[in-house]
C-alpha cells in the first residue's frame, strides 16, 4: 500500500483533497476514479522479488522483458497524445480563422458555405480530441512507466528487499 502522501505524489491530486476523498468529506472525481483503478491494476502485477542472485535467469529476463515492454506501449501512447494535441491545436486555428472569414460582409453564398463546413468539419474532429482522452492517455502513460520501473527494479533485486 501506498500513504496519501505516495500517491498524492504519483497522481498529482493534493494530499489534503485526497484525505478529504478517503474521510468522505468529498466524492472523488472520474479522472480520480480511473488513475485509482489502473494504479490498483499496476499494483497486482507487480511481482514479488527475491534478492536478484536467487531468481532463476528466465524469470529475470521475464520481468526485464515486460519492462521493455511497459516502456514501448507508453512511447507509442505517448506519440499518440502528442498527434492528438497537434491535431486539436489545428482544429482550434481552423475553427478560429472560419470564424474570422465569416465577419467578412463580402462573401459570396458559395464561399460563406464552405467556410461553414471547414468550421463544422473542425468542430466534429475537435470533439475526438478532447481533454478527457488526453487526460486518460497521461494517466495510462504514467501508470505503464510506473509498471516498468516495478518490472526493472524487481529484476534487479530492488523490491521485496
Amino acid at each position: 500500500g501506498l500513504t496519501l502522501r505516495e500517491l498524492a505524489d504519483f497522481t498529482g491530486i493534493e494530499h489534503s483533497r485526497l484525505h478529504r476523498i478517503e474521510q468522505g468529506d468529498r466524492p472523488p472525481s472520474a479522472e480520480l476514479l480511473l488513475t485509482l483503478v489502473r494504479l490498483q491494476h499496476a499494483a497486482r502485477a507487480q511481482p514479488r522479488s527475491a534478492p536478484a542472485h536467487c531468481l532463476q535467469p528466465d524469470t529475470i529476463a521475464r520481468w526485464q522483458s515486460q519492462a521493455a515492454f511497459c516502456r514501448e506501449k507508453a512511447y507509442r501512447l505517448r506519440k499518440k497524445l502528442c498527434a492528438l494535441e497537434a491535431k486539436a491545436a489545428k482544429c482550434r486555428a481552423l475553427m478560429h480563422c472560419a470564424a474570422f472569414l465569416s465577419a467578412i460582409p463580402a462573401l459570396s453564398a458559395k464561399q460563406q458555405r464552405w467556410i461553414d463546413e471547414r468550421q463544422y468539419q473542425a468542430g466534429i474532429n475537435l470533439a475526438g480530441c478532447d481533454e478527457g482522452i488526453q487526460t486518460e492517455l497521461r494517466i495510462r502513460i504514467a501508470l505503464l512507466e510506473k509498471e516498468a520501473e516495478m518490472y526493472a527494479g524487481a529484476a534487479e533485486g530492488k523490491m521485496g528487499e
